[in-house]
């Protein structure tokens, strides 16, 4: 999932708050947090290597024979070509905080730029899958009208860099100790979510699409190969 800028409408906050701190001064000197990179890239490598792998080993089976195998390794030399720019991408990822400003730089495109007086209290949320017992913060920044300007998830950032972004904003953060599930932000912070994460059908439906128009077409030239 990935890191991102966004703006939405959000109701007040519910009556679960714990408490709310302030942090220590902020600093005149930038502060640059960067997500957990090398533990996300050797993970959406492995599962890549896991989903692409096998596929791949049965096409060289099935079309050595008829010699078409050179092919394959075309489609093999694609998938690394996808795992490189995937390290390439998540790399590029920080977040650089300064005195009068908050830069994000995401996967793709220029960094985004917000006025750190535009910020106008954080809310840190810990959030659980449910499944286990491991816990995630989710950091929100909101302006004056309860609008989301920047979001940190725990599990793309880590711990650590969330900790370390509520030292450099040096702004009111209200802390629910609290663990949630997804459902449960659904329904107590929903404006603040992506809009996938709002309605999870829409997105169970978009990425089934997305697969089906990769695969099919790559199926169909497989099956020429054979």
């Amino acid at each position: 999932m990935p890191v991102g800028v966004v703006t939405m409408s959000t109701a007040a906050l519910p009556a679960t708050v714990v408490h709310a701190t302030s942090t220590a001064p902020a600093s005149e000197t930038p502060v640059v947090v960067r997500p957990r990179t090398y533990t996300l890239v050797t993970t959406y490598r492995v599962v890549f290597a896991c989903l692409v792998g096998p596929p791949i080993l049965t096409l060289y089976v099935l079309t050595a024979p008829a010699g078409t195998w050179a092919y394959v390794v075309l489609i093999h030399l694609l998938a690394f070509a996808v795992i490189f720019l995937i390290g390439l991408c998540i790399r590029r990822v920080k977040l650089e905080l300064t005195p009068d400003r908050i830069s994000e730089t995401g996967l793709i495109g220029r960094p985004v730029h917000t006025a750190r007086s535009d910020i106008s209290s954080l809310l840190l949320l810990s959030v659980t899958d449910g499944n286990s017992a491991r816990v995630e913060d989710q950091l929100f920044a909101l302006d004056a009208s309860g609008n989301t300007l920047l979001r940190l998830r725990g599990q793309f950032w880590g711990r650590e860099a969330v900790r370390a972004a509520i030292a450099a904003l040096d702004i009111p953060c209200t802390t629910i100790d609290t663990p949630k599930i997804m459902s449960d932000l659904r329904r107590e912070h929903g404006p603040l979510l992506y809009w996938h994460e709002r309605h999870p059908l829409w997105r169970a439906l978009l990425l089934g699409t997305g697969v089906l128009l990769v695969a099919g077409p790559v199926l169909w030239f497989c099956q020429g190969l054979i």
